[in-house]
């Protein structure tokens, strides 16, 4: 069982890594398929009814005009769903909420800088009082290119 930080008005909000790594070399080449590239366990009950999982994720690939799909789910649910092309590195952050209730999330997420969006965030209704893994993927436009996860991290907010 986890223990929860606090700070010293006694909230327990202080963010902790649950998982990080900057030497993953994870790749995925010769093929088109999803391939993961890192997975990582949530502990139950690390979230408490209102916390925050935030992922930053850094990815090269190969650089051109065939689509890469860059991914990030959590318990199931896509987060992340980004394509990209004649580029060759990103940074993305993801960020999931449980809203008032231990079984009910919201969230999505950010490219590049703080910004508006023109999708709807994402929800699912992942039962956090149990363990929930969040996977890292990578799909390829053609098989001889390849996507590499440089580095993640992984940070839990508990809230109650």
């Amino acid at each position: 069982m986890l223990r929860a930080v606090t700070n010293g008005a006694g909230a327990a909000n202080v963010p902790y890594v649950v998982a990080a790594s900057a030497a993953t070399g994870m790749s995925t080449t010769g093929d088109t398929n999803e391939n993961t590239l890192a997975t990582i366990t949530i502990p139950a009950g690390a979230m408490g009814a209102n916390g925050i999982v935030r992922i930053t994720t850094v990815f090269s690939y190969t650089n051109s005009a065939n689509t890469k799909s860059l991914r990030v789910k959590f318990g199931g649910t896509t987060y992340q769903n980004t394509s990209v092309t004649t580029t060759a590195s990103a940074r993305y952050q993801t960020q999931i909420h449980n809203r008032n209730a231990t079984n009910s999330q919201g969230g999505g997420h950010i490219s590049g800088t703080f910004a508006t969006s023109s999708g709807n965030p994402v929800t699912s209704s992942v039962d956090t009082t149990a363990a929930v893994t969040v996977l890292i993927t990578g799909q390829n436009g053609l098989g001889s290119e390849t996507i590499t996860l440089e580095s993640y991290s992984v940070e839990v907010i508990y809230r109650p």
